[in-house]
């Protein structure tokens, strides 16, 4: 088997990637007072508290284990990394806003209304960080990937090539065509 290392900053990143839309749905459903089944508003509005919670949580370290992963693959800050640093300390800054609205007594203005500046942020400015960030997260991941192996292998063996096994096995019909090689096993063809 492959020894890859977890690549945890992807999985946090996917995670605030799908967390954000939930919460900015709960939060509508709960502004809006929908109940569905036993889903009230309370319990919408549980969710996307819960989810706020959950998004700062995982974006504090995403934010700093991103920019040591930068420091480890690339030698220069390209404009997209900026990019991405800058509008992921905004994401930062406007989950630590929203928290904070939700449970200062001091900022609770700031959620007055059908249309507040809380639900602005939430529904809006969130969901566009996100799209932001995924947008180059995405535009790294590809500019780095090929058939042969991922941008995340660091393994020194060659990668299994199933395009290359599969033009083989057209080529040269026989039936003991079909076999996995472990890793560093030549193939015997």
């Amino acid at each position: 088997m492959l020894k890859r290392r977890l690549h945890i900053h992807s999985m946090m990143s996917h995670t605030i990637a799908g967390i954000i839309p939930i919460i900015s749905l709960t939060y509508l459903l709960a502004e809006f007072e929908v109940t569905f089944a036993e889903f009230t508003p309370l319990v919408w509005r549980h969710i996307y508290v819960t989810g706020l919670w959950i998004a700062l949580l995982a974006a504090l370290p995403t934010l700093f284990s991103g920019v040591g992963a930068r420091n480890h693959k690339y030698g220069a800050w390209l404009s997209g990394h900026k990019i991405k640093l800058i509008t992921s300390v905004l994401l930062v800054a406007a989950l630590l806003l929203e928290v904070l609205v939700i449970h200062a007594p001091a900022l609770r203005f700031l959620n007055a209304g059908r249309v507040s500046a809380l639900g602005v942020m939430i529904v809006v400015l969130n969901n566009a960080l996100t799209f932001v960030l995924s947008y180059y997260g995405l535009k790294f991941v590809f500019g780095r990937q090929s058939l042969r192996s991922s941008g995340y292998s660091r393994n020194e063996l060659r990668a299994d090539d199933t395009l290359e096994r599969a033009r083989h096995a057209v080529l040269n019909p026989r039936l003991d065509i079909i076999k996995v090689n472990a890793p560093g096993e030549k193939s015997h063809d």
